[in-house]
C-alpha cells in the first residue's frame, strides 16, 4: 500500500510527521497475520518523476530516486529504513491564485529524507521506535514516534496506538533575516478487524497540534495563525472477490482543523491478477475541502496586518485523480512496478457549492518505476 501525497502539499500546509501513519498502514494484510519479524530481507528501488502545471506554464518539476530496505535482526527484531533524494525545479507561483499568477521565480532545491523503525516483536505484542529527517536549503525537519501494536488471540483484532513529535527549521533562501521554527505533536489510535476469510477493515483515528512559524515565507502578505489542531479519521475495507480471483479496496478520509478546513476524501482501486506472473491495480480518488477562515481570492488584503492567505492550497476545491499500477512478478521473489497518477483540480469540483472562484484549473502528473527483491 502506498498513500499517495497531495501535489498541493508544502511546507506551511503538512505536517511532516509520517512515523505513525506509516505504522497504520503496516496493518494492513489481505488476511490475519501473525506477529513476528520479517521473513528474510527486502529492498526496494524505485524512482519517481513528477510534474504539475496550470493554465499558464508548467510549474514544477520533482525527480526523485528511492530506497527502501525491511530485514530482520534476530528473532525478536525488525528493522525498516527508507531514503530519498529528491530534485526539485521549477517556476512556483508566488500567491497561488488567477490574480497574481506565477511569479517567475525560478527553484531550484535538493531535498534529503530518511526514515528508520526498529520493531521488538512479543507474542502478540510489538514494539516500534520510529525516527526521520528532512533537509533542504530551507527547510529542516526532525521528528520521533513511538507506537504498540497488540493482535488478539485468534489473530483477528489488531490495535494500535502511537505518539509522535516533530521539530522544523523554516527559512528563505531569497530572505536571509527569516529563521523560524515550528514543533508538532501527535497521537494515533487504530483498529484492524478481520470481519470474514474475504473481508476486512481499518480504522484510526489521528490527533496533531503544532504551534510556530506556518506562514509561507515566499508569498507576499501570506499570515497565518501561528497554531494548528489537526484531526483525521480514516477507514479502509479490503474485500477479496474468489469468483474472479480479485480485490477491491475502499478508503474514506474526514479532515477538520482549527484554521476551518473542511475535507473528505473518497478512493476506491481494483487488484485483478491477470496470468500468473501480472497484478494491475487501477484507481480513483475524489478529494474536497472548503477553505481556511482567512482565506482570501482577493489581492491585496482588504486589511493589512491581519490574518491572510491567498493560497490556494487552503482554498475551497475539488480534485479527481486517476491511476494505473502494473505488477510484473519475475519470480517468487522479484517484482517490477510502473504507476502512472493524473491529478485535476478545480474549484468548481467543490462538493456542496462554488469553490473559490479565483483559482486557477491545476494539474499534475507522476510517473514511478520500482524494482523489489526478497532475499531468504
Amino acid at each position: 500500500m502506498q498513500l499517495t501525497p497531495s501535489p498541493q502539499a508544502d511546507h506551511a500546509n503538512s505536517h511532516p510527521l509520517g512515523l505513525l501513519a506509516a505504522a497504520a498502514m503496516a496493518l494492513m494484510p489481505a488476511t490475519a497475520q501473525a506477529v513476528a519479524p520479517p521473513d528474510g530481507t527486502s529492498v526496494t528501488v524505485s524512482y519517481l518523476s513528477y510534474q504539475d502545471y496550470d493554465a499558464q506554464r508548467d510549474r514544477m518539476q520533482v525527480h526523485a530516486p528511492q530506497l527502501h530496505l525491511r530485514t530482520a535482526l534476530g528473532e525478536r527484531f525488525g528493522l525498516e529504513m527508507a531514503a530519498t533524494v529528491e530534485t526539485m525545479s521549477g517556476a512556483s507561483p508566488e500567491f497561488h491564485n488567477a490574480l497574481s499568477g506565477a511569479s517567475g521565480k525560478g527553484i531550484a532545491d535538493r531535498r534529503r529524507a530518511a526514515d528508520a523503525k526498529l520493531s521488538h516483536y512479543f507474542d502478540r505484542v510489538v514494539l516500534g521506535l520510529g525516527l526521520a529527517y528532512s533537509d533542504e536549503d530551507d527547510y529542516r525537519s526532525r521528528g520521533a514516534g513511538l507506537d504498540v501494536q497488540w493482535l488478539s488471540e485468534d489473530q483477528n483484532t489488531t490495535l494500535v496506538a502511537g505518539l509522535g513529535s516533530s521539530s522544523d527549521h523554516i527559512s528563505a533562501t531569497d530572505r536571509p533575516l527569516i529563521q523560524q521554527r515550528r514543533h508538532g505533536k501527535e497521537a494515533m489510535l487504530g483498529l484492524t478487524q478481520v470481519l470474514s476469510p474475504v473481508a476486512i477493515v481499518q480504522s484510526n483515528l489521528t490527533y496533531s497540534r503544532g504551534h510556530g512559524y506556518f506562514s509561507d515565507s515566499y508569498k507576499a502578505l501570506d499570515r497565518r495563525p501561528d497554531s494548528r489542531h489537526q484531526l483525521a479519521w480514516l477507514t479502509r475495507y479490503r474485500h477479496y472477490l474468489p469468483a474472479l480471483q480479485a480485490a477491491v479496496h475502499l478508503d474514506y478520509r474526514y479532515y477538520r482543523d482549527s484554521w476551518g478546513v473542511r475535507a473528505h476524501s473518497l478512493e476506491t482501486s481494483w487488484y485483478q491478477p491477470v496470468g500468473e506472473r501480472w497484478l494491475l491495480q487501477p484507481s480513483l480518488r475524489y478529494h474536497s475541502q472548503g477553505a481556511a477562515r482567512f482565506y482570501s481570492d482577493r489581492f491585496p488584503p482588504a486589511r493589512f496586518n491581519t490574518l491572510y492567505s491567498a493560497d490556494s492550497r487552503l482554498g475551497a476545491l475539488g480534485a479527481v485523480t486517476v491511476g494505473l499500477k502494473a505488477s510484473w512478478h519475475y519470480s517468487a521473489q522479484t517484482t517490477v512496478a510502473l504507476q502512472a497518477e493524473h491529478y485535476q483540480q478545480r474549484a468548481s469540483w467543490h462538493a456542496g457549492g462554488q469553490g473559490s472562484t479565483a483559482m486557477m484549473p491545476f494539474k499534475a502528473n507522476w510517473l514511478s518505476l520500482g524494482l523489489g527483491h526478497r532475499f531468504e
